[in-house]
């Protein structure tokens, strides 16, 4: 009968030994994220204020006087989403750093990663919020002038449209006007249409949006015939803006699509190169100047990935 020395660890159970600290830090992480759920998603959305208002400050738009009961957050992504994805990323990273450092200095390390990635998948939503937002203008923009051509006011135009429009960003963000026309203001008086559209024109993410909005604040102050040519005029710029973008588009696809070509074309050269001669890969990489090489091809690498990317962007908001 062989005995067994508690206090001998063998090679069986080796593993679970080394893998205490490790899954002790994941059971750490999975638990505060679910105790402190509450407080991280109401310290994520302040965040989501906050950049919404820096991004409107680069833009001129963050400092114009808004009343607090007309304070618009545009729904660019849920925080219960950001937190799930922020949880898994620290999994996976404390998981993946594990394997190459301490597990204390593996979770310090997946928190800034987490931070990094968080941002990144915000200004993605962001761009495809604005994306969606920029394309459904001009359509809408012609059935509130139709609306109002028939005689309806602006407010009753805009709530019929709303109504109608597609679940999504202008949807939301013009059923906000609907909804905020009429409501008690701190000055003890009700929000006008104009200063409902103003509010929104200030807080909207998109530039396209916001300039429609504020050439619509100027025409609510003008009669019923005077609105319907100014909007029929935005509308008109609308379309316009939209033909010229989607020509840009076009023309930069070609480019954007060689700058792909060109990268891919570079970055398979790369790997053949690092598969045939794998020593000498090694020990250009691994000298004293390796680091700063290794920086400048993976730039250089990248940059037609980046600058293809880049491209794909065209900013036209002029009517």
């Amino acid at each position: 009968m062989t005995l067994i020395d508690p206090g001998t660890t063998y090679p069986e159970t080796a593993w679970i030994a080394h893998s205490f600290p490790l899954w002790l830090a994941v059971a750490l992480a999975l638990g505060a994220s679910l105790v402190l759920r509450g407080p991280l998603r109401r310290a994520i959305q302040a965040l989501l204020y906050d950049q919404a208002v820096r991004a409107r400050r680069r833009t001129g738009r963050g400092d114009l006087p808004i009343d607090p009961a007309l304070h618009f957050a545009s729904e660019v992504v849920a925080p219960q989403q950001l937190i799930a994805i922020a949880l898994v990323v620290v999994v996976a990273g404390l998981l993946t750093l594990s394997l190459l450092t301490p597990v204390l200095l593996a979770l310090l390390l997946a928190m800034p990663i987490a931070g990094l990635v968080l941002w990144a998948v915000v200004w993605g939503m962001e761009q495809r919020y604005t994306s969606a937002l920029d394309r459904s203008l001009p359509p809408a923009v012609g059935r509130l002038v139709m609306q109002m051509q028939a005689g309806d006011s602006f407010a009753l135009a805009l709530e019929t449209v709303a109504a109608e429009l597609c679940p999504g960003p202008l949807r939301d963000e013009w059923l906000f006007i609907v909804q905020a026309i009429n409501r008690p203001l701190s000055t003890t008086l009700l929000a006008t249409d104009a200063e409902c559209v103003f509010a929104l024109g200030a807080q909207t993410p998109s530039l396209r949006h916001s300039s429609f909005l504020s050439h619509l604040e100027v025409a609510l102050g003008q009669p019923q015939d005077a609105q319907v040519k100014r909007l029929r005029a935005a509308h008109a710029g609308l379309l316009e803006a939209e033909q010229r973008r989607s020509s840009a588009a076009t023309e930069l696809a070609q480019m954007r699509y060689s700058g792909y070509v060109i990268g891919l074309a570079a970055t398979g050269l790369a790997l053949y190169l690092a598969a045939t001669q794998w020593d000498r890969f090694v020990t250009a990489y691994t000298g004293v100047l390796g680091p700063f090489a290794a920086v400048l091809v993976g730039a250089a690498l990248a940059a037609p990935f980046v600058a293809g990317s880049l491209l794909a962007r065209v900013e036209d908001v002029d009517y």
